[in-house]
């Protein structure tokens, strides 16, 4: 086994995939820990990402995205900030470097004397933990139901940061309790607003979220934030037989859960049932009426099908609980717009907002599909709309309902696409939810 290494406040055992800081130890994807290790052997360098892509992946073709994953999980993990990075430094347009001090846990006086001291304090502490561990077994679950509660209340901020620091309470409650269906379920939501706002790939992302949810349910098979999980996943991924079959049995799960039908609600509205989803999504406030992620996707629903009473309603609310929520008020500043019918972007407006997402690498091909769009640029929009089918961007499924697409919907090639894309299509006939 190779020797701990320290990087700042941490210690990376590379060949177990280990960091650990004090009491808490985190374990890692091995991609993770490859791409660690290789900055690890070279702090302060600069490394390409082709030539990280090369050595951590070979010969699996991969894109950037996926190292760009990689080191964001790599960056929560750490308690790193990329802007002011004290681990993980990114280089623009070449690659990202170490920046954090390393050294040997080994460096050092170190008599033989002192390794016996230290081997046998090693091993009384073990059986310390072994014997404190076997007595109190309920005192490491009772803290990881307190940390996924902590975690649960971040993820129902509904900010678009919050996501991120729930994941690090999921990761610290399950390393007290691995087996907590709540935990498991919990970090796979996590990761589904991550991926759903473009801040992780599904490449990486997607096998995360469905071990999590899987091992929820094997746990308890009448776990609802499980099969919620693994639906959203699968509606992430356009299999929407069983993005139906898990949402529909999540919210017959007993008791009722505001998360669950909420998700259902969301892809009732993909789905085309409109009333179902309102429906779904007024029980949903029911249960949780103080939840802002839960009013957050009542007023994106209500939104969509020009409800606009309601989803002014519905952000307003969010903002009194939370008067912090940027994305509350961006969506009221975008239905305050809509009222006053302002005018759709110029050509040349166009151009300078799409260079501006192309340069961030960042762009959603259904925002610039949009955007085309409400320009009229009918032969672009539908180009853009195609990439967005190929990289499963749902936002193409919401073109029916989106203003921006009103002036194309009577195009017969807009029609046919949107009919050949349709979650109705696999579904056929269903029965409507009570």
């Amino acid at each position: 086994m190779s020797a701990p290494i320290r990087i700042g406040e941490w210690e990376f055992t590379a060949d177990l995939h280990s960091l650990r800081k004090a009491d808490l130890e985190v374990r890692l994807e091995r991609k993770q820990a490859e791409v660690l290790a290789m900055l690890v052997r070279r702090p302060g360098d600069v490394l390409t990402r082709d030539e990280i892509i090369a050595t951590v992946w070979g010969d699996v073709h991969v894109t950037e995205e996926v190292l760009t994953t990689t080191i964001y999980e790599l960056r929560r993990v750490l308690g790193d900030d990329a802007r002011r990075p004290r681990y993980i430094g990114t280089i623009p347009r070449r690659g990202y470097r170490l920046v954090a001090p390393v050294r040997d846990t080994q460096d050092g006086p170190a008599s033989p004397k002192w390794r016996f001291a230290a081997a046998a304090a090693t091993i009384i502490l073990a059986l310390i933990a072994v014997v404190v561990i076997g007595a109190r077994p309920d005192s490491a679950r009772k803290e990881a139901a307190a940390l996924t509660a902590r975690a649960d209340a971040e993820l129902d901020l509904a900010r678009a940061a919050s996501a991120g620091r729930a994941l690090e309470w999921f990761d610290r409650a399950l390393a007290l309790h691995p087996d907590s269906a709540a935990a498991l379920s919990g970090r796979a939501f996590a990761r589904i607003v991550l991926v759903s706002r473009g801040e992780i790939s599904h490449a990486l992302a997607d096998a995360l979220i469905e071990r999590d949810a899987l091992r929820a349910i094997r746990l308890d098979p009448d776990h609802a934030g499980g099969h919620a999980a693994l639906g959203m996943l699968r509606m992430l991924q356009w299999d929407w037989k069983a993005a139906d079959e898990h949402l529909g049995r999540a919210v017959a799960i007993a008791p009722p859960s505001a998360r669950a039908r909420s998700a259902r609600a969301e892809f009732l509205l993909l789905a085309e049932q409109p009333e179902e989803a309102r429906r779904m999504i007024a029980a949903a406030k029911e249960f949780a009426p103080d939840s802002a992620g839960v009013l957050m996707a009542s007023g994106f629903i209500h939104t969509m099908l020009r409800d606009d009473a309601i989803a002014i309603a519905d952000y307003e609310r969010v903002l009194r609980l939370d008067p912090e929520n940027d994305d509350a008020q961006r969506q009221l500043e975008k239905l305050a717009r809509r009222e006053t019918a302002e005018s759709s972007l110029d050509r040349s407006q166009l151009i300078q907002r799409v260079d501006a997402l192309l340069r961030k690498g960042e762009v959603r091909p259904g925002i610039v599909a949009g955007m085309f769009a409400e320009a009229g640029e009918t032969d672009r929009a539908l180009e853009w709309l195609t990439r967005a089918r190929e990289q499963k961007d749902l936002s193409l499924l919401l073109v029916r309902l989106d203003d921006r697409w009103k002036g194309l919907h009577s195009d017969p090639r807009l029609r046919a696409f949107l009919a050949e894309v349709s979650p109705r299509s696999s579904l056929g006939a269903r029965r409507s939810d009570s």
